[in-house]
């Protein structure tokens, strides 16, 4: 028989800014605009807070899975610092000089602050760590397949481009994705997929929306096809398993005018 553990009510919030981790054992929700909290499942406790420099309109965990660190995880707060303060901590913290480790990797939090065209970057096991990331004109950012990059698209018709998390903020791009200019929207294989990571890019191809599916190996991207859609604005895309095989995927796709 399934047991279930009550939990005192979280923060009020937009449903759509609330994330579970992939391993189900941390949800990160954002109980303002500008703020970020980190509650562990079992026992139900808050472990982490974040102060972002302006609203943020989107967060994601790394497609990895987090596993309990052997040290116990202690509430961090970085609210005591102002805004100017963290501001400088994002772009000149020395730990995101540093290619990550499988370690620090696990337990990234991506927060997307469009007004700002800014990416961020926080781990729940690090408190040290921050990466801050400036594409220009961002529209959409992602992790990639593995969370060492991240998957960043403008407004000015270029392709999906590839950041690494040590890249300092303004940098250029380490690579892009072909035949990905202008993305409407972009989703990838979740971590229960047993098959290859896998990335799915809508774009719009002679006035209708085109899905175009990739293999994910590292930071190369190899298109594998080309679907068309039969929504007239792609608003979202989704990857789901497959009911019958585990091995397959679905492509999910909803209209923005439904």
């Amino acid at each position: 028989m399934a047991s279930f553990t009550p939990v005192p009510p979280l923060p009020h919030c937009s449903p759509s800014l609330v994330s579970l981790s992939p391993c189900g054992g941390f949800v990160a929700l954002l109980p303002s605009p500008s703020r970020l909290c980190v509650y562990r499942v079992a026992p139900f406790e808050l472990v982490r807070r974040f102060s972002a420099v302006d609203y943020i309109d989107r967060l994601e965990w790394a497609p990895e899975g987090y596993d309990e660190p052997r040290a116990q995880v202690l509430p961090q707060d970085d609210e005591a610092q102002d805004d100017e303060a963290t501001a400088a901590s994002i772009s000149t913290s020395t730990a995101a000089k540093a290619e990550p480790t499988e370690a620090t990797a696990m337990g990234l939090i991506l927060l997307t602050l469009l007004k700002r065209s800014q990416v961020t970057v926080i781990s729940l096991r690090d408190s040290a760590f921050h990466c801050s990331l400036s594409p220009p004109l961002l529209t959409h950012a992602t992790f990639a397949a593995t969370s060492r990059h991240v998957l960043c698209s403008s407004d000015f018709a270029g392709p999906l481009a590839g950041y690494p998390l040590s890249a300092a903020p303004g940098a250029a791009p380490a690579f892009s994705v072909a035949d990905s200019k202008s993305p409407l929207t972009v989703c990838q294989s979740p971590p229960s997929y047993l098959g290859p990571p896998t990335l799915c890019v809508v774009t719009r191809s002679a006035g209708k929306d085109v899905a175009r599916i990739y293999t994910c190996s590292g930071s190369r991207y190899a298109l594998l096809c080309s679907l068309p859609l039969p929504t007239a604005d792609c608003a979202r895309a989704l990857l789901v398993p497959s009911p019958v095989s585990p091995s397959h995927l679905q492509l999910l796709a909803v209209d923005h005018h439904l």
